[in-house]
């Protein structure tokens, strides 16, 4: 059986629901990167 310090040390180790990336954030995540990859190589082509 599981006590009460067992619990709170499984949830310090395991990541929360709200500490996991969703399909939406990683989705956001990838078109800010991209956006910011493009800004740069746009820059790259001026010098």
């Amino acid at each position: 059986m599981l006590t009460q310090d067992d619990i709170k040390l499984l949830t310090e180790v395991f990541a929360t629901r709200y500490e996991l990336v969703s399909k939406g954030d990683f989705e956001e995540l990838k078109k800010m990167f991209s956006n910011l990859q493009t800004s740069v190589d746009s820059y790259a082509k001026k010098g």
